[in-house]
């Protein structure tokens, strides 16, 4: 790993907050008014990718006009987001100590997540209610970036692109942490070093391309990867 890294950008979902199972629900809410039941397959390739492209996917391959693009749409934000409000939320395994121990190395933070602002915000607002930490997890980032400030979602690299813009670094020398293979592809397409974090949520597929592959964020601290 190179020893000239300046910066952490962190994925939100699956990576940080254990969400996965409220978009899956939400998705499942929403697509069984259609008599569509979706399988765990469907889901790991949903992972990473946003919610926008997600619905257009299962629209097409279940034959589900485009003129009820909207509506779906609306109906899966509006369920995931009042889950979000009514669910306490807390870090995954090992968060918050990754997370102190990249302060005390003095690196940059950033978020990178697909989902869009008002999603990510509220799970932000949730954690600093339930997360038993105490910094503002807002205080914590130096920038944040949501799937509604782009045109492209992962694996498209346009939203690390931007992350590293705005933290004014180049991407040769920042890090992503990432639990999905659209977010691996996202960030290495962009030209970071990318360790992927294969939590609960993702043993059930292989992550691939990523430089390192760990099963937790305490593992970064047990190896002292940032020193």
């Amino acid at each position: 790993m190179r020893k000239d890294i300046r910066a952490i950008l962190f994925d939100l979902d699956g990576l940080l907050v254990p969400t996965e199972e409220l978009h899956i629900k939400a998705y499942n809410t929403v697509f069984e008014q259609f008599g569509i039941i979706l399988t765990q397959e469907v889901f790991n390739k949903q992972m990473g990718v946003s919610t926008r492209e997600n619905v257009k996917r299962i629209m097409k391959d279940n034959k589900i006009p485009p003129d009820k693009y909207d509506e779906i749409l609306k109906l899966r934000y509006d369920i995931y987001y009042d889950s979000v409000k009514s669910t306490p939320l807390t870090f995954m395994d090992g968060a918050i100590e990754c997370f102190e121990y990249i302060m005390e190395k003095k690196l940059k933070r950033g978020l990178v997540t697909s989902s869009i602002k008002e999603h990510a915000l509220a799970v932000l607002v949730n954690l600093n209610k339930h997360g038993n930490w105490r910094v503002d997890i807002f205080d914590y980032f130096d920038v944040l970036v949501f799937g509604d400030e782009i045109e492209m979602s992962k694996p498209n690299p346009e939203i690390y692109i931007k992350a590293c813009e705005r933290l004014d670094i180049n991407p040769s020398r920042c890090i992503a942490l990432e639990d999905s293979q659209a977010g691996v592809l996202s960030a290495k397409n962009a030209g970071l070093y990318v360790i992927a974090v294969s939590q609960n949520n993702t043993n059930s597929y292989n992550i691939k391309n990523a430089d390192i592959k760990l099963k937790s964020l305490r593992e970064i601290v047990q190896r002292k990867l940032f020193d």
